[in-house]
């Protein structure tokens, strides 16, 4: 635009033929003019020339400021979506125009341009300073605004404004200033003011490759702002100290230097914005990178010692539970359903989990396409995790985008499964729409299966999702993992039951899943929530997600924060229309498969009733509530709600239990998964210690000799007793033998020194109490015994006698007075004692102090239990 401007001022300049101009006192257009102001102090050519190039540097600068505010600014703003972008860029723009009238209404005021426009710049440097401070500030009130999207909206508005007003205001003088000493005659005004605009605009160009490109990865975010500002402020000096040179000393310097110097000390005082906004999630960051394409972190979480993945600030993949669940499924479920995967391809790595489920089965080739390197860098924290897939030789990285790649790609697979962030995210849903699936569908061979993850929005926009992807792959269906999953079929099934037995024998495989749980074939088609004609009447028609109508990316930000969202009845239509028959996804399946699939598929149905009690929960209650339900039907939704908050509270035992309960060959991946204590005075010889028994007790119980493997196990409890793996691989050993006495007892020894946390060590105790209640039904008579026994020394006795003791045949045996109903040793195998005295005392165990108390629980106190 400014070279368009200057070529035109060139093309309107008075030829040599043109009558001369008539003297200013003379001109029509000044006859009634008023008087001007006072003549601002004239500079040299050399000065002016300078000034233009100052604000050419202004323009390297304003667009640098601007890629750096953005993804400072994501930290702040705690979104990343077209909303927040517009919020950005709508606070960027403001405080231009209100520099700009400020400018033209100062211009005529002004008796020192040059010393005004040098102090603006030294100003705007101080202000970049102080955009961190603020951010930083900011950092510290995030909860803000998170009631409704158009009240969080005006919250995170007002955010982007406190930060970037005041530099923005300021750099939006700068033109209107350098108009005034560039342009000085009438005639040249037109390509005066062309030249000051392009070497702004060429400087802004400049600034906004070399703001992602150099700045960002170089220098990080806040050193690059700071080193940005610096550039601001030594220009604004240098322009103030040649005018010094010229007989002038003006005042503005050491002002505004001082000023600068506070903005840079403000820097230091509020902290960093990007950790602040990190400490939401944890206390520990492991790992931080500014990339060119995105920020990324890798935290510990607060509640526990899982790894999460944060990409500009949004959770995206991690090591706990439900992540895992979710994260592995993408990778096996489609080559389990491809009856001999060749080729694969998985479009975006986040914690690598997905390829490295991938990767376990028996397929030549897999490639991966990654568009951040800083996601890769820190990939290694995962390796334990994942199976460490980069270091497999059939897997091969490629860092592009999975759109541009497909695009650019020639090459067909057999199965692609994609992992990509949020599709709400700003540039993301160009992974969620039709022309990406139909893409995926052109790289598949034929009998090739598509897998695609989908968030959890609201009902509306998840059926937008899932109708854009059944638009491409009719013969798709809809699987649960914690979140929903996606598998598109290219043609027609091919897969059999015996085929997905046949691979679970494949010992990578098996060994992968057992990590969630899921130890069958059977237990894997239970997963299953809609085949391809009941997820088509459940979309039913409506509008898809395109390229040129990206929906979710404007829907998506919305439903995050309505409340009522409709995943209450979205739930409860899911679980209505469920079908065990799975003649429409697999070959050759007879009633003897359904027989097979019958027990796990009565687990997930209670599974979902509890994903649907907790999404959508109060008028489902209330309904159920308002039923006259039998005494046992109460009995047995109260027992669904006891396993919840077990599953809930510490599922970490149960996942432990699963690995174990196959072959261990890969039981390092639990230990270190458990992550390690480093005390600052632990003597070398005592940690060398505690690796050898550690070594020792993983070979032993790999060769099967559980005993040693205890022994080892305690040893090196004892020489590193602070350290939580060796105490928690000894119960689980315990338990692999069916010690489970001496298994609860051995968690029960680890004792954190101080305010020491581990994996809820009070919430497990009370699980662990659960764990033994809850498997009772299943155990023998010997078991049973041995089971209340447990119980009975885990458990507090009640404060008070119950009313009536019909129910208690041990209390009519008690003397009277206060006497607990929990049952006695001579009941305590009574699996119809435990349930009675837990739906009665509709209480919750708390542990405190390391002791159990009780808690009474709000909710059952109104439904009764």
């Amino acid at each position: 635009m400014g070279l368009a401007a200057l070529w035109l001022a060139r093309g309107a300049a008075p030829s040599a033929a043109a009558p001369a101009a008539a003297p200013p006192d003379s001109s029509p257009l000044l006859e009634h003019a008023p008087a001007p102001a006072p003549a601002p102090a004239l500079a040299t050519a050399d000065t002016v020339r300078a000034v233009v190039l100052v604000f050419g540097v202004s323009g390297f600068l304003a667009l640098a400021y601007e890629v750096l505010w953005t993804r400072y600014l994501i930290y702040v703003v705690r979104e990343n979506s077209v909303y927040a972008f517009s919020m950005m860029l709508a606070a960027f723009l403001l405080g231009i125009v209100a520099g700009s009238l400020i400018a033209s209404w100062l211009g005529d005021r002004i008796r020192d341009l040059v010393a005004f426009f040098g102090g603006v710049q030294v100003l705007i440097g101080a202000a970049a300073f102080a955009t961190i401070a603020a951010m930083g500030l900011i950092a510290d009130t995030r909860g803000w605004g998170s009631d409704g999207f158009w009240t969080g909206s005006a919250i995170r508005f007002g955010r982007c404004l406190a930060v970037l007003f005041l530099p923005c205001m300021l750099s939006g003088t700068t033109f209107a200033i350098v108009a005034r000493i560039y342009a000085r005659r009438v005639d040249t005004l037109g390509r005066d003011a062309g030249v000051a605009y392009a070497v702004n605009t060429l400087g802004a160009i400049l600034g906004a490759i070399a703001g992602g490109f150099l700045v960002l990865p170089l220098l990080k975010l806040r050193a690059g702002l700071i080193v940005l500002g610096a550039v601001n402020v030594l220009a604004g000096l240098w322009l103030l100290l040649r005018r010094r040179t010229e007989g002038r000393a003006p005042k503005t310097a050491i002002v505004t230097g001082i000023l600068a110097a506070a903005g840079l000390a403000s820097v230091f005082w509020a902290g960093d914005p990007a950790q602040k906004a990190l400490a939401d999630w944890t206390e520990k960051v492991v790992f931080y990178a500014d990339g060119r394409e995105s920020s990324v972190a890798i935290v510990q979480t607060k509640d526990s010692e899982d790894l999460l993945l944060l990409v500009d600030g949004d959770g995206q993949a991690g090591t706990g539970t439900g992540m895992q669940i979710h994260l592995r499924l993408l990778g096996h479920l489609p080559a389990f359903f491809h009856p001999n995967p060749r080729e694969a391809l998985c479009v975006c790595f986040g914690a690598g989990i997905s390829l490295g489920s991938l990767a376990q089965h028996p397929v030549e080739h897999v490639d991966i396409v990654e568009l951040s390197r800083a996601v890769i860098k820190g990939s290694t924290h995962f390796a334990p995790f994942n199976h460490d897939p980069l270091h497999d030789p059939k897997v091969t990285l490629t860092i592009d985008d999975g759109r541009n790649f497909l695009l650019a790609s020639q090459k067909k697979y057999d199965v692609i499964t994609s992992d990509p962030v949020n599709p709400d995210d700003a540039g993301v849903t160009s992974l969620y729409s039709r022309e990406y699936y139909e893409l995926v569908r052109d790289h598949l061979n034929d009998g090739g299966v598509a897998c695609q993850w989908l968030a959890g929005y609201g009902a509306e926009e998840t059926k937008l999702l899932m109708r854009t992807f059944q638009s491409v792959f009719p013969n798709a269906s809809l699987w649960f993992g914690e979140e929903i999953i996606l598998v598109g079929l290219k043609d027609e099934p091919r897969a059999t039951l015996a085929n997905l037995r046949a691979r679970f024998a494949h010992a990578p495989v098996r060994d992968s899943l057992a990590v969630i749980g899921v130890t069958s074939a059977e237990e894997l088609l239970a997963l299953r929530l809609l085949g391809p004609e009941a997820l088509r009447s459940f979309v039913g028609a409506g509008p898809l997600n395109t390229d040129d109508r990206p929906l979710i990316e404007y829907l998506g930000p919305r439903t995050r924060w309505d409340e009522d969202d409709g995943q209450d009845t979205f739930w409860q239509a899911l679980g209505t229309r469920r079908d065990p028959d799975m003649s429409d996804w697999l070959v050759s399946w007879s009633p003897e498969d359904r027989a097979a699939v019958a027990p796990a598929w009565q687990w997930t149905d209670w599974i979902l009733e509890l994903q649907h009690f907790e999404w959508g929960g109060s008028e489902w209650r209330q309904r159920e509530e308002e039923k006259d339900l039998a005494a046992e039907e109460k009995d047995r939704r109260y027992l669904a709600r006891e396993r919840e908050r077990a599953e809930k509270r510490a599922h970490y035992l149960d996942t432990t239990w699963q690995i174990l309960g196959s072959p261990v060959s890969k039981v390092h991946l639990v230990m270190t998964g458990l992550g390690r204590d480093e005390p600052r005075d632990e003597a070398p010889e005592a940690r060398r210690r505690y690796d050898e028994e550690i070594a020792a007790a993983c070979a032993a119980w790999g060769a099967g000799e559980l005993e040693r493997a205890r022994e080892r196990f305690a040893a090196a409890a004892e020489a590193r007793p602070q350290d939580k793996r060796a105490t928690v691989m000894r119960a689980a050993c315990l338990l692999r033998g069916n010690d489970l006495f001496g298994a609860l007892s051995a968690m029960l020894s680890f004792e954190p020194q101080g305010e020491e946390r581990w994996f809820g060590v009070s919430e497990l105790r009370a699980h662990l109490v659960r764990h033994v209640f809850d498997r009772m039904d299943g155990m023998s008579e010997e078991e049973k015994a041995a089971a209340g026994r447990v119980l009975l020394e885990l458990t507090p006795p009640d404060a008070e006698r119950p009313e009536s003791s019909d129910a208690y045949p041990w209390l009519e045996e008690e003397e009277e007075g206060p006497r607990s109903a929990r049952p006695t040793a001579e009941h305590a195998g009574a699996v119809d004692a435990w349930r009675l005295w837990y739906r009665d005392a509709a209480r919750d165990l708390e542990a405190k102090d390391g002791a159990f108390t009780w808690r009474q629980d709000e909710d059952e106190q109104e439904s009764g239990g």
